[in-house]
């Protein structure tokens, strides 16, 4: 058995010769240098307490996965059927829950068996390509390969078959009557059963860009998706890029795509907030937050026609965040005493947001209206606040107006601009409606 010494000194130089190679690897990529490069490295999983927390988090999550590769690994032996296995224990395991769960009132014996059954499914999945292999010496990694690739027939069509057949589903939970008594039974008829959904909803909480360099794509990712930093917008403490015209963006798109109403689910900013001595909790940031990003819904439904029948925040009070496991990060507009530990008196007390919220709430959104800031009597020089429309606009008339003729065209109307150039008046009203969208 090699002592701890020798182990240290096998495995301190393997690390410090992987982080060298990954810190190369991304110079060349990156083209930043090294010393920003290993700047960038170290600051982004050890800067502040957020990304230490997290590079522990993933490092907990890689070590247990660790341990669970390692037998294989001591045994010479590599499982690329996992996958199929998985799944086919999941079919098995419903079906196991779908036929017996109407005879079996006891859940935890219906979970208990379903749980065998799963691991059987796996197992005998997992024994078939060693079955060829031993009598028909078939290659055991392309076989396996293979079956999982034919496991996800059965899969889809077992579910989707359970899914679809309204009837057996609403009647597997009537037999579970501590379940039905929260589940309101929808009667689905003609239409209705086609497999339309009637809106699409999704949660918007940032933007992501995109970059060819490495260490670019992965400054901007927060702890949820990886993308470019943006450095033209603010992020929060978290590393989350803050752009309320997204929301807007994304609503179009969506709205442009699938033609359906649709219903804003998630929308908040998790933030650390700090209760004063007489419980004031001041969170300006908040209330920004949510001021710019209704802003922007507002745009899509009154300016651009979305068709946006709801907006939810996550979450009007504070509990613990689902993305990094703590109380700190809070998001509500009502403050919970309690903190990382557990510790805490549980009192709730109002912040700052609240009254913003309330008020948003109780105008449905009037308070934030803004009027367009471009009609028709808006003069040309107005125009330039749009950033770079004075740039296109000169590019385009190059040779055809001198400085001087600029500055009359600059104090000229839109109304009289369109009026000489004879644009009809649907026309003028979808400039101008270009250029307050441009705004």
């Amino acid at each position: 058995n090699p002592s701890l010494l020798f182990s240290l000194g096998v495995r301190v130089p393997i690390v410090l010769f992987s982080l060298l190679f990954i810190l190369i690897l991304f110079t060349l990529f990156s083209q930043l240098g090294f010393a920003n490069t290993t700047s960038t490295m170290f600051v982004g999983a050890l800067g502040n307490q957020n990304n230490l927390e997290s590079t522990l988090l993933n490092m907990a999550l890689l070590l247990i996965l660790a341990l669970g590769l390692a037998p294989a690994y001591k045994m010479k032996f590599w499982n690329v059927g996992a996958l199929g296995q998985a799944l086919i224990g999941n079919v098995c395991a419903g079906l196991v829950i779908y036929k017996l769960g109407p005879y079996i009132p006891n859940n935890f014996l219906l979970l208990s068996i379903a749980f065998v059954a799963a691991i059987t499914g796996g197992a005998i999945w997992g024994v078939i390509p060693g079955i060829f292999k031993a009598k028909l010496n078939a290659n055991e990694t392309l076989f396996t390969l293979m079956t999982n690739y034919l496991q996800r027939k059965p899969y889809h069509t077992l579910y989707l078959s359970f899914i679809s057949n309204y009837d057996e589903f609403m009647g597997y939970f009537k037999d579970k009557k501590h379940i039905m008594d929260r589940v309101q039974e929808i009667n689905v008829s003609g239409d209705e059963a086609s497999g339309v959904v009637d809106y699409v909803s999704f949660s918007y909480y940032q933007s992501l860009g995109m970059s060819s360099k490495i260490l670019e794509f992965l400054s901007g990712s927060g702890n949820i998706f990886a993308g470019a930093k943006n450095p033209y917008i603010e992020e929060s403490e978290w590393g989350w890029p803050i752009d309320p015209e997204g929301l807007r963006i994304a609503m179009n798109t969506i709205y442009d795509r699938y033609q359906k109403p649709i219903f804003i689910a998630e929308n908040g900013l998790g933030a650390v907030d700090r209760m004063e001595e007489n419980h004031e909790i001041h969170d300006p940031y908040r209330s920004d937050y949510l001021k710019k990003h209704v802003r922007e819904m507002i745009k899509a439904i009154d300016r651009d026609g979305v068709d946006c029948f709801g907006y939810t925040w996550w979450g009007p009070i504070d509990l613990i965040s689902h993305g990094t496991g703590e109380m700190k990060k809070r998001y509500g507009f009502i403050y919970v005493d309690l903190d990382d530990e557990g510790k805490g008196s549980l009192a709730r007390y109002k912040k700052d947001s609240f009254e913003t919220y309330k008020q948003i709430i109780a105008t449905n959104g009037d308070c934030l209206k803004q009027e367009p800031r471009f009609n028709g009597q808006s003069k040309i020089k107005d125009l330039w606040k749009i950033h770079g429309l004075k740039q296109v606009a000169k590019e385009l008339t190059k040779g055809k107006l001198n400085a001087l003729s600029w500055k009359v065209v600059e104090q000229f109307k839109i109304d009289t601009v369109c009026s000489k150039l004879k644009v009809s008046e649907q026309t003028k009203q979808v400039i101008i409606d270009a250029l307050n969208r441009l705004d």
